[in-house]
């Protein structure tokens, strides 16, 4: 499966042979690998296939995305609590999905929250995204 992702201020654009795919930030509620393929979880529930590793789409996702452990990244927009139960961390999400943070990444995991909820309203005005093409 020969994809083309291209990342702008607001959206990525998932071109393949036969079809494009754009999936809009605020859209994306959760990115899980299996890896080789990538598992992106929109908020309608819809999933989304892609053949990239999670680090090279996490070097090109906006401010509002979280590494929460090796396999996961969340939209913090859409978690709708977290808390901490022994050593880890928890973040729940909107679909009702929970994700362990693990102790590598938890060290800023309020700061990233609160920031993300305080700039939802200039979401679109605050985008850190560089625009990236990644051919695979």
């Amino acid at each position: 499966m020969k994809q083309d992702i291209l990342f702008y201020e607001r959206e990525m654009i998932i071109e393949e042979r036969t079809k494009m795919i754009c999936l809009e930030y605020n859209q994306i509620v959760d990115i899980t690998t299996n890896r080789p393929y990538v598992t992106i979880t929109l908020s309608d529930d819809q999933k989304v296939l892609i053949n990239l590793s999670l680090l090279a789409l996490s070097k090109n996702l906006p401010v509002i995305f979280f590494q929460c452990n090796h396999s996961s990244i969340v939209n913090l927009l859409h978690v709708s609590s977290y808390y901490k139960e022994g050593r880890f961390f928890y973040l729940h999400t909107k679909l009702g999905k929970q994700f362990r943070v693990s102790p590598k990444y938890d060290h800023d995991l309020f700061e990233k929250i609160h920031f993300a909820k305080s700039h939802s309203v200039l979401f679109y005005e605050c985008l850190s995204c560089k625009r990236t093409k990644i051919t695979r």
